[in-house]
This record gives C-alpha cells, sequence and structure tokens, in this order.
C-alpha cells in the first residue's frame, strides 16, 4: 500500500510536464503505471515469487496428480510476471485498437482470463477444495483488478489527471493485494505438502 501511495503522490503532484527534468525522473521512479517503477517490480516481484514457491511445489509433491497443479500454478506466475514486466496488457490494447472496439479488447481480455482460469482449474482435479478454491478467488481476484479495473481506468482517462491518478492508483493497489493473497495461499499449500512429508 505504501508504495501504491508513493506512486499516486508521484503522479498528483508532478503531472506530466509539470515538473522539471530531476523531478519527472523521479516521479517515474515511482509512478504506478511505468514500466521499471518500484510499485510495478514490487508486483512483479510477488508473480516471480509465486512461480518459484510453485516450482518448490512440482519438487516436494509426492502424487503425481498433483503434480499438473503445481506446474500450472508456477506457469501462471511465470506469466502473469511477465505480462507485468512488459505491461502485456497495455501492448495488446495498443496493437488491437485498429481492428477491434474497446469493449471488443474487453472481450479478448476476459477470454483469455477464462481460459486460463478453466485450465488452473481443470490441474487442479487431484488437490483439495479448499486449496483450489482459494487460488482461484485470488486469481479471479487478479483478473478483475487487471481487466475490469483498467477499463474503468480508461473510461475516466478524460477527466484529467487526479482521475487518472486515482484510477491507476485503485487499479494498481487491487492487483497489488490479489497477487500478495496469491502468494500467501500458493506458501500456505507448498507448507502444507513439506508438512506431509515430514
Amino acid at each position: 500500500m505504501l508504495l501504491q501511495a508513493g506512486g499516486l503522490v508521484a503522479r498528483l503532484t508532478c503531472p506530466a510536464g509539470s515538473c522539471s527534468a530531476g523531478a519527472a525522473a523521479l516521479a517515474r521512479r515511482w509512478d504506478m503505471d511505468e514500466l521499471g517503477s518500484v510499485p510495478r517490480a514490487y508486483t512483479t516481484a510477488l508473480f516471480l515469487a509465486v512461480a518459484v514457491v510453485a516450482a518448490v511445489g512440482v519438487v516436494r509433491c509426492a502424487r503425481a496428480g498433483a503434480r499438473p497443479w503445481w506446474t500450472v500454478l508456477a506457469l501462471t506466475g511465470l506469466a502473469l510476471c511477465l505480462a507485468k514486466a512488459w505491461s502485456v496488457h497495455a501492448l495488446v490494447e495498443v496493437s488491437l485498437g485498429g481492428v477491434l472496439s474497446e469493449a471488443g479488447i474487453q472481450l479478448v481480455f476476459v477470454a483469455v482470463a477464462a481460459v486460463g482460469l478453466t485450465v488452473v482449474l481443470l490441474s487442479g482435479s487431484r488437490v483439495r477444495q479448499d486449496t483450489r478454491t482459494a487460488t482461484l478467488t485470488w486469481l479471479v481476484l487478479y483478473a478483475a483488478a487487471g481487466i475490469g479495473l483498467a477499463a474503468v481506468t480508461n473510461a475516466v482517462w478524460s477527466l484529467g489527471a487526479g482521475a487518472q491518478a486515482t484510477a491507476v492508483f485503485i487499479e494498481e493497489t487491487s492487483e497489488a493485494l490479489a497477487a500478495v493473497g496469491l502468494l500467501a495461499v500458493v506458501l500456505a499449500g507448498v507448507r502444507d505438502l513439506s508438512a506431509r512429508r515430514g
């Protein structure tokens, strides 16, 4: 929350073109939506941690039937890490902008998220239902933040710097909190694996 709040302050105190070069560079470093910024790197690191912890789950999993679950979670964490690091969402919006309407682009994102969530769900047929439910809940919350709140951010973009900063703050904070929740659930699952092995 503090990192995202720092990003909000940076956006509000130094809107585009209104600061000196040094202040603008510092603001970009803290801008929640800027590639390589501190808040964005934090969320990216959370997804990398999900991938690493799930990979540990693959190694520690004694039941072969549960191994697909941990493998899919590791790949999901890695995919979300890379998507966040390179702002794939924004790149896709730009590339499809001349081909599809805004609603069409959002439907593409929803379809991709639905396919991904279905793969995670199906891979978890041999894991405990509470683990599967908790993991899917956090992934759904992340998808809702990444897709739904991003659409809201786009919708309010013309309302000025204050509305933009607030919308980006809500979107990015929600994504970061969902990433924290996902990491906590995956960590708990791996701890459970370790306890059962010991």
